[in-house]
């Protein structure tokens, strides 16, 4: 999981500031409490066959949660400047590409989650009643299985670089043709 250190400002005598940075080293733990709230609630799901605004709102809950992780802990760990906030320059090559590691499991999670609480209302419908029921189903297990990879994928590419010295999208190019 994500570490999100105190840095030095911890130790200034003003208590708001003091406040503040301990709001901001929290969110690397906030982000695994709403994740593990939100898997759970997309267990419950699977195991009693109901609560999927559950499992839609405690996802929106997480995205929110999960963007603000990466822009005050994350991204500092990612830019290894205390600075630095900015979302989008973790896109760019100069930091392997983690972005997108991140960005993607995390938008098809949310986008899956919110599918299952926009369908479920229909479920009482005649012609919806087998159909929104295994949808719902396979929206969550893929919603699980993606939420997994917003929490390895950035870790396990952030681990590969740093055993090779290299940058994750490094290729070796030769003098020759």
């Amino acid at each position: 999981m994500w570490y999100c250190p105190l840095p030095r400002q911890a130790l200034d005598y003003h208590p708001w500031r003091f406040r503040v940075v301990i709001l901001r080293a929290y969110r690397g733990m906030m982000l695994a409490v709403s994740g593990v709230v939100a898997t759970g609630s997309g267990i419950r799901y699977l195991w009693a066959r109901h609560g999927a605004i559950l499992f839609s709102g405690t996802n929106l809950v997480a995205f929110l949660v999960a963007l603000a992780a990466i822009v005050f802990c994350i991204a500092l760990y990612i830019y290894e400047h205390p600075h630095h906030h900015c979302p989008f320059c973790i896109l760019k090559g100069g930091h392997a590409f983690i972005g997108y590691y991140l960005y993607i499991p995390l938008f098809i999670t949310t986008a899956l989650a919110l599918g299952v609480g926009t369908i479920t209302p229909f479920r009482n419908r005649s012609s919806l009643v087998t159909i929104v029921p295994a949808i719902s189903r396979r929206y969550i297990l893929t919603s699980l299985f993606f939420w997994r990879c917003f929490i390895w994928l950035p870790a396990s590419a952030r681990t590969l670089a740093a055993a090779t010295d290299r940058p994750a999208g490094y290729r070796h190019r030769s003098g020759t043709g």
